[in-house]
């Protein structure tokens, strides 16, 4: 690291102290300053002491001891008030940097980010202060960096206070320290990176000790007698992290020699410089106790505690949250040479939407997962994709949804293209019901509400979605109906199936649309529901869905003969599209998956 590269990473690690300002920076300040301060004034004042005792006079001795007295007593109260607000400074910093992930996070509309593995790396970089056996924290880094400075002022006004016995011994002195320090901040932070390489074991360990105790896997874990293979991992995972921490900290204390060496001969150097000019008389006593003294606050400097590991891990949380804060500068760039474009033009509730020669690949990707792909979805229409696994369908939502962009041709919206700067309009104007639903740990009510911003619904208009979805039976069943806590994670709470969350999921986005949404998409929206739930779901699903087009993918080809368009998908392309009757004319993919279907039901094998 050049020097350059070093200062710049200190100053940027200090200003992250103006994310808290007021009185208790100023405190932290004047207590490292007077930190720094005290060593060399406790020197002189020690030598002022022994030259009053060296000429018998009370008077000068007592004055002597005044500002030692001070001096002593200052610099513990220094100390103490450091220790308190170091720590107090350091969680606020590291509570507005977590704040400020998080709203980097949210602001964000690149929702594809979430799948970069760099990108997680460095929102989980910049947010987690646990995440290895030592915090990683930038408010810790940048109290330690003003701990640092105090001890360099203490070293430096000290070093002054020997050069004024001998110019000679100071710069020994100082150099010595120096040499020592380097070698051992090297040593630690070759600890530090050894432990920090084995962050994965780590992490599985943490996994498999958390399984342990997880009352997901409780049943399994008991059932099937798993308990010794995951004590057995968890050990295993420790060790493998700790085995290279191991050697390098049993080499850092066996290999002391050249350390020890160094120290001995400056301690050398220090008494026998200044007994020699004791001897000579060119210095009394009172200055070589000054010296000896100030010596020592020098060889302060070469111990180094934690604050070298903070400075070092706070600095990767730093250059995490800079990084983050480049990407969503890339992001506005990117929004506001999309904003040429305009906004969506059309105020039609339902639009034409049309993908113009479309072809998307994941960041991690090869291989496109679709390509070239070309589609006109009518205001209204009701269109089924289908396909085996790995087609592309979801990825078609995605798209649509807006969560990811083509990496080429455009999704337009009555003519007008859906880009980085109007995503969050058109996210206003659809619904959407994933397959996962994120499960919030709130009451039923709530969760139903959570599709739009305006959540002013009626009883009766949440009924209807409820009944529509076929989730009335959901709710009727719960304790404490719509107000029932769906957590048993807290008191009063209770679980529910997954597909009960998948009903109360689909009720949520039929309760949306009721707000002006023009387009509903449903990720196989009976992939948990039984057979009698799926029983006129579809007919249920266009009638509460109304003037809205509705797009949904479904393995369930039954539950889709009714659409007014059906989608086949293989290998990121349409292969075939019609209604129902005319896909089973073709006698092409469909009527084979839906032959092979409806044969499990029949006596009569598929062709």
């Amino acid at each position: 690291m050049s020097t350059r590269t070093a200062v710049r990473d200190r100053i940027t690690l200090l200003s992250n102290l103006k994310r808290v300002g007021g009185w208790p920076l100023t405190a932290l300040l004047v207590a490292n300053a007077l930190a720094g301060l005290m060593p060399p004034i406790i020197a002189i004042a020690v030598g002022q002491v022994i030259a009053g005792l060296e000429t018998a006079d009370i008077g000068p001795s007592t004055q002597g001891l005044i500002p030692l007295i001070l001096g002593l007593a200052i610099e513990q109260v220094a100390l103490t008030i450091r220790e308190i607000y170091s720590n107090k400074i350091a969680l606020e910093i590291d509570g507005t940097v977590r704040a400020r992930v998080r709203e980097l996070c949210i602001d964000s509309r690149d929702i594809a980010r979430f799948d970069d593995e760099t990108y997680i790396r460095h929102v989980t970089g910049a947010s987690e202060r646990f995440s290895g056996p030592r915090p990683r924290s930038a408010g810790l880094a940048a109290t330690a960096q003003l701990q640092v400075f105090s001890q360099f002022m203490a070293a430096l006004l000290s070093a002054l206070v020997i050069f004024r016995a001998s110019w000679a011994l100071a710069i020994g002195v100082a150099v010595a320290t120096l040499i020592i320090r380097f070698i051992n901040v090297r040593r630690s932070l070759r600890v530090a990176r050894t432990s920090d390489s084995g962050q994965d074991q780590l992490r599985y360990a943490k996994y498999w000790g958390d399984l342990a105790t997880d009352s997901a896997a409780a049943r399994e874990v008991r059932m099937f007698g798993l308990h010794e293979w995951i004590v057995e991992n968890r050990s295993n995972a420790v060790l493998r992290w700790a085995s290279d921490f191991w050697v390098q900290r049993r080499q850092m204390l066996t290999r002391q020699w050249h350390v020890m060496g160094i120290a001995f001969l400056a301690g050398c150097l220090l008494f026998i410089v200044p007994a020699h000019q004791v001897m000579n008389g060119t210095l009394d006593l009172s200055s070589l106790m000054s010296t000896v003294t100030a010596s020592f606050s020098v060889f302060q400097l070469s111990n180094t505690g934690r604050e070298v590991i903070n400075i070092t891990w706070g600095l990767e949380v730093v250059e995490s949250l800079t990084a983050l804060e480049q990407l969503d500068q890339e992001g506005r760039e990117i929004l506001h040479s999309a904003a040429e474009y305009g906004p969506l033009q059309s105020n039609l509730v339902v639009p034409i939407i049309e993908l113009d020669n479309i072809s998307f690949t994941y960041p991690a990707a090869t291989e496109p997962t679709l390509c070239n792909l070309s589609l006109r979805i009518e205001p209204g229409e009701t269109v089924a994709v289908v396909g085996e696994n790995g087609a592309g369908k979801t990825t078609l939502l995605k798209l649509l949804s807006g969560i990811y962009h083509p990496t080429s041709g455009s999704i337009l919206i009555d003519g007008d293209p859906v880009t980085e700067s109007t995503v969050a309009e058109w996210w206003q104007r659809i619904s959407v019901a994933f397959q996962d639903p994120v499960r919030y740990p709130l009451s039923a009510e709530d969760n139903l509400l959570l599709g739009t911003a305006d959540r002013s619904y009626g009883q009766a208009q949440m009924e209807e979605a409820l009944a529509a979805a076929g989730a009335e039976k959901v709710v009727a069943s719960l304790p404490d109906g719509l107000n029932t806590l769906l957590s048993a994670q807290f008191s009063r709470g209770q679980e529910v199936s997954g597909g009960q969350w998948q009903r109360l999921a689909i009720a949520r986005a039929l309760l949306a649309i009721r707000r002006k949404r023009g387009l509903l998409l449903l990720d196989e929206p009976t992939a948990h529901l039984d057979a009698n739930a799926e029983v006129d779901f579809f007919d249920r699903i266009r009638s509460a869905a109304g003037d809205a087009t509705v797009l949904l993918i479904s393995h369930r080809l039954s539950n889709v003969k009714n659409a007014d368009r059906i989608i086949v998908f293989q290998g990121g392309a349409i292969i075939e599209q019609g209604k129902h009757a005319h896909l089973m004319a073709l006698d092409g993919a469909y009527a084979k998956m839906f032959r092979a279907q409806a044969s499990r039901f029949t006596d009569e094998p598929s062709r």
